[in-house]
């Protein structure tokens, strides 16, 4: 990845050549998710392949049942689950996030806790990102994690009901980022930058306004 040298948040700020477009309420960030999925073949793409993982799962799991799995055993691979995906998977999601802005050159990051909708973000503060680097930092924890879990699926075969699960419900806790991807993607040959302001608890958007030179 090459990384281009780019503005810093007071010239982003107070420059006069760039114009926020875009910002982020990272504790409610509800109204920039509603407004900016809207009309997004990318997402509704996402959504149809995970609701579809959600049928076959389904349908998967009642075979199961029908072919004999007792109840102790889905109460088991419930609580299992469970914890698997809140004390492994989520963490190692946000890890992933926190490594990549370490490798853009974050030297402040912190975990931060959404109610509306329930989310983990990951955030930098006050470094500042390319749209392209946008991209990178939302896919990189879905990609990864997938990977490793339809690894994980064929290389542990009485596991796989298991891994599959955690495979959809991870790629749905993902719909935040694919509409970071999404937005970014909309707006790909655009001057556009991006950094998380703690302080005032919002990530900005800033497109420059004047001809590169």
């Amino acid at each position: 990845m090459t990384i281009s040298i780019k503005p810093t948040p007071v010239q982003l700020l107070q420059s006069g050549h760039y114009q926020k477009i875009a910002e982020i309420d990272i504790f409610q960030p509800t109204q920039f998710f509603q407004q900016y999925s809207r009309n997004s073949t990318f997402l509704t793409t996402f959504l149809l392949l995970t609701i579809a993982g959600f049928g076959l799962m389904g349908a998967l799991t009642g075979l199961a049942i029908v072919r004999g799995m007792a109840l102790w055993q889905m109460l088991w691979n419930v609580c299992l689950f469970a914890a698997f995906l809140l004390l492994i998977l989520l963490p190692f999601h946000e890890l992933i996030h926190a490594v990549t802005y370490k490798y853009f050159g974050a030297a402040n990051i912190r975990f931060l806790f959404s109610l509306k909708p329930p989310a983990i973000f990951t955030c930098a503060h006050l470094l500042v990102i390319n749209l392209i680097e946008v991209i990178w930092l939302a896919a990189l924890p879905c990609v990864v994690i997938s990977l490793l879990l339809v690894a994980s699926a064929f290389f542990v075969p009485a596991y796989r009901l298991f891994f599959g699960w955690a495979l959809i419900v991870h790629a749905f806790c993902c719909l935040g980022d694919m509409i970071l991807i999404s937005y970014a993607q909309k707006n790909r040959h655009k001057p556009i930058y991006n950094f998380d302001d703690l302080t005032e608890g919002k990530s900005y958007f800033f497109e420059r306004t004047f001809p590169t030179q």
